[in-house]
């Protein structure tokens, strides 16, 4: 576990496009560095791509994610220009309709979606990484609610 990081074991989901997943395994391996874990192992990373796009499955797939990013402590949309976000927007919505805290690591992305009240933005993902174990908002020991 990462040096500063609280042994708490809290949940995340990181949303974004599928067609960066080894970019988001790689993210997520950080994460779990610093003592999280992926919300109920619902690590979609790790699906064959055909499943993911497979009409047969879509639908527990959807319903795996949506669960995951409402259920979770932490919850990263990671987007940027470049990006697709039809899943991830359906994530982040789900997120937001709960009250929930979302943090969205823009990458220089601007969207009025992240005026919501309930959106934390961070430029870089290293920017999330210094929120998340920074001491002067508690990062890791308290992840607020808007309930």
């Amino acid at each position: 576990m990462a040096e500063g990081a609280a042994n708490l074991m809290k949940t995340f989901y990181l949303a974004g496009s599928s067609k960066k997943r080894e970019m988001f395994a790689g993210l997520a391996n950080q994460l779990t560095e610093y003592g999280l874990r992926w919300f109920a192992d619902w690590n979609w990373t790790k699906l064959i791509l055909a499943e993911v796009d497979d009409p047969t499955r879509i639908t527990g797939n959807i319903a795996g994610d949506v669960s995951a990013a409402i259920g979770c402590d932490v919850f990263i949309l990671y987007t940027g220009p470049d990006d697709s976000r039809s899943m991830s927007w359906a994530e982040f919505g789900a997120r937001l309709g709960q009250h929930k805290e979302a943090h969205v690591i823009t990458n220089g992305y601007q969207d009025v979606f992240w005026k919501h009240p309930c959106v934390r933005t961070h430029e870089t993902w290293e920017d999330f990484l210094e929120w998340l174990t920074s001491d002067h908002n508690l990062g890791l020991r308290r992840l607020r609610s808007f309930d």
